[in-house]
């Protein structure tokens, strides 16, 4: 009896967690997410960084297009307002994952779309020879359009 009665106890005790086990438990737990979240935020930025190259060359084949038929841009800089107005974009179209702007640099007949939350330029060779616009570089922007 006295066994049994001792084996009782003891089960009595060992209901629940003891805090070390509670500790390791948040402590892997932070781990893994210490692992996690640089990964998720990678693929976050990856996924913004793709969608806002896509903007640029959907604004580059839109201006190429616009050039070969003949237009020009206005001294407005506001380059994605002119493709709107002449039907070349949509309105809301082309909006930066990033809430950036696009600029357009036009000198020496090429054209160079940028998203102003990047360093990359995307080059367009117009072939239209000019076309007005801002030489400055400072282009203007839409990106929230």
């Amino acid at each position: 009896m006295r066994i049994a009665k001792a084996l009782r106890q003891v089960q009595k005790k060992e209901k629940g967690f003891t805090l070390i086990e509670m500790l390791i438990v948040v402590a892997i737990i932070a781990v893994l997410v210490a692992i996690i979240l640089p990964i998720f935020t990678n693929q976050v930025n990856k996924a913004r960084t793709s969608a806002d190259k896509a903007n640029e060359r959907l604004l580059q084949a839109q201006v190429d297009l616009f050039l070969a038929e003949g237009n020009t841009f206005d001294d407005t800089g506001d380059f994605i307002g002119e493709l709107i107005e002449k039907g070349y974009l949509r309105e809301g179209e082309v909006k930066s994952p990033f809430g950036a702007d696009y600029e357009l640099d036009t000198t020496n007949s090429n054209y160079t779309v940028k998203s102003t939350a990047r360093d990359q330029w995307v080059e367009v060779d117009s072939g239209a020879g000019g076309g007005g616009g801002d030489d400055s570089g400072a282009g203007g922007g839409g990106g929230e359009n």
